[in-house]
């Protein structure tokens, strides 16, 4: 992930906008335009209600470090190999059964 250009702009990735809200990033490059924390809330200084489940795994580069990222009761810094499956284009669409006909880069791994 990271900017097309010169990227001045606050940059998360994401806020939560409602109760139940689900955002996974996973196994992506994270490029250091990023604000430490990650994440922003939809409300300024009100913390998301825990119902949301905000998440990362196995990301890479300056910006994927969670040491700094926000202390929300519906966010996981750290998913496992097992929670993250859950979350991956096969597990939420079947990718591999249709991606490969519409000439999508798709790996089922």
């Amino acid at each position: 992930m990271s900017p097309l250009d010169n990227l001045t702009a606050p940059t998360y990735l994401g806020r939560p906008w409602k109760d139940f809200s689900t955002t996974v990033i996973l196994e992506t490059e994270i490029g250091g335009f990023l604000r430490p924390q990650g994440w922003i809330s939809w409300v300024s200084n009100v913390d998301p209600p825990s119902s949301i489940f905000y998440a990362e795994y196995r990301n890479t580069g300056p910006g994927s470090s969670v040491a700094d990222r926000v202390k929300w009761a519906g966010y996981k810094p750290t998913l496992t190999l097992t929670e993250a499956s859950k979350y991956t284009v096969q597990s939420l669409i079947d990718g591999a059964s249709w991606l490969p006909d519409a000439n999508v880069a798709f790996e089922s791994t």
